[in-house]
Formats: structure tokens, C-alpha cells, sequence
């Protein structure tokens, strides 16, 4: 057969294609790669073969990696996953400590994976894009930039469709289902919020913060000689506080899970929700003040 060539760790090979009536594999041996296919194979089969020795190619790579990640970051995997993703290097599900990697990435340089690996990683001890992911990654893989930029020169290729479809599959995803009605609504509404709170609570240290104000001001407004009406207000603009900084998260969130790149819109996006908590704390010490000295 006719000699193609496959690009392997950034460097490419030259592919031959052997008929052999034994299980498909594939070796890789002398600066060449060999796929061994049963006699009449088709395409569709051949490129199976070869995904499969991507996967286990990139799983046993990803498996040194991770063990050294994870000493130097001081956090534990699950599991890890090779698979095919349309729009993502890796992805990283925290609470249960799993990352998957994208298995383009056995085409990529090797420092290309060990960035994609510590990003992932690093999202176990800092759930979101924030200031504090972005220190971790200074600290222990200061080139992180140089190798993100490096990969998005040629992203996966579903980042190349359109971003009305994008934008729509995404959707689809995190909506819950429109059918859900009444009860049954009511109750995914509550578990949505309590992830929310949770998500909010572990990965934003402004949030605890606003929680640990509440959690003073407002058994202490129970002791103040006020009247009820004005008890209610004084607890009511400390709720407010709670209810802005979850939005100020939510925005913290949504500019992180777009870019990390510093840009005058996104920087304008965080100033903004900063600025709707000052003037919810500057209310509350407004409220208490005016109400308990008169």
C-alpha cells in the first residue's frame, strides 16, 4: 500500500500500512509508524486502529505527567480520560477529580501536554479562572502563555464552526429541560441554587467573606434595641450584600470561562460588579448607622 505520513509528539512519521491476518495494531519502531490491518480493511477501520493507539499512547504519557503534577500541586486524580473534544484541550471536573484530555493532543509537542495536564490539575485546587488560578500557574509553569498560545495556532477543529452554533450547543447543555413544570420545576430550581451557593462558597473567597459579615451583623441585629421595621432592614441590606457578591461571582465566572487574557472590557465587566458591592456595604453601614445612632 502506498505510504502516508502521521504526525506523532509534533514531528511527523512515515505511515506504513501492513496487511497481516492477526488482530489490527499498531507499532511504532526505526522512525516509522506501522499500522497492521486485516487484508480488505476499510478506512473506517484503519483510522480506528489508529485512534486507539492515540488514546493509549497519550494515556500512558498523560500518566507521567500527572504524577508529577500532582506531587508539585499537592492534589490527587481520580482518573483520567483520553477522548475526542470538539472544543477543549482538557476539562477538569473538581469535586470528583477527573480531567480528560483531548487525544489530538498526542499530535501536539510534549510540553504542549504537560501545560494542558498542569492547567487541569491546577483547576483541582482552584475551581475557576480567577486571580488565584492564574498565581498558580505563574508560580509553578511561568511559560503557561507562551503554550497557550501555541495551541490555540491550531485549535480543535469544532472552534472553527460557527459561534451562532457554538453558542447554541452550549445551551443546550446547561438549560434544564423546558418540560419540567411545577414541582418538578421548583425542585430543580432549588438544586441548581444550592450549586450555585456551593460553587460561589468553595471558589470565591470574596463570597465567604460576605457570608462571615452576615453571619456576624445578623444574629447581632436581633440584639439591637430597634424596632421590628427597622430590625428587618438592617437584616434585609445584609442579604443584599450576600445576593450582589453572587452575582459578582457569576460575572468573575463567565469573564474567566470566555478568556484568561486581559482585556479593557473584561477588566471593565469585574470593576463593575466590584463596584455594585461597595455600594451594597456602603448601604449597609448607611442603614445600621442612620438606624442605631439616630
Amino acid at each position: 500500500m502506498p505510504a502516508s505520513e502521521v504526525t506523532i509528539w509534533g514531528r511527523r512519521y512515515p505511515l506504513q500500512i501492513v496487511a497481516l491476518d492477526a488482530k489490527p495494531s499498531v507499532t511504532f519502531e526505526r522512525e516509522r509508524v506501522i499500522l497492521n490491518v486485516r487484508p480488505g480493511s476499510d478506512a473506517a477501520c484503519r483510522a480506528a486502529t489508529m485512534y486507539a493507539w492515540h488514546k493509549s499512547v497519550l494515556r500512558a504519557a498523560a500518566a507521567e505527567l500527572i504524577e508529577k503534577w500532582q506531587a508539585r500541586l499537592g492534589v490527587s486524580v481520580a482518573a483520567c480520560t483520553p477522548r475526542r473534544m470538539e472544543t477543549k484541550w482538557g476539562s477538569c471536573t473538581p469535586h470528583t477529580r477527573r480531567i480528560r484530555l483531548n487525544t489530538e493532543l498526542v499530535k501536539k509537542p510534549p510540553d504542549l501536554l504537560e501545560y494542558v495536564v498542569a492547567h487541569e490539575l491546577a483547576h483541582l485546587r482552584v475551581p475557576n479562572h480567577g486571580k488565584a488560578f492564574v498565581a498558580i500557574l505563574d508560580e509553578h509553569y511561568p511559560a503557561w502563555r507562551e503554550a497557550r498560545a501555541r495551541l490555540n495556532e491550531s485549535p480543535p477543529a469544532a472552534r472553527r464552526k460557527t459561534a451562532t452554533k457554538h453558542r447554541e450547543s452550549i445551551a443546550m447543555s446547561i438549560l434544564p429541560p423546558k418540560g419540567r413544570t411545577g414541582l418538578a420545576r421548583l425542585i430543580a430550581a432549588i438544586g441548581y441554587s444550592r450549586a450555585g451557593i456551593a460553587a460561589a462558597f468553595k471558589g470565591e473567597a470574596a463570597f465567604r467573606q460576605i457570608v462571615a459579615l452576615n453571619a456576624v451583623l445578623v444574629p447581632l441585629a436581633f440584639f439591637c434595641p430597634v424596632n421590628r421595621g427597622e430590625r428587618a432592614l438592617m437584616i434585609a441590606v445584609c442579604l443584599l450584600s450576600l445576593i450582589v457578591e453572587l452575582f459578582n461571582s457569576a460575572i468573575e465566572a463567565v469573564v474567566d470561562r470566555i478568556s484568561e487574557e486581559r482585556h479593557p472590557l473584561s477588566k471593565n465587566a469585574k470593576d463593575m460588579g466590584s463596584a455594585a458591592q461597595s455600594v451594597a456595604l456602603a448601604l449597609i453601614a448607611a442603614v445600621w448607622g442612620v438606624i442605631l445612632l439616630g
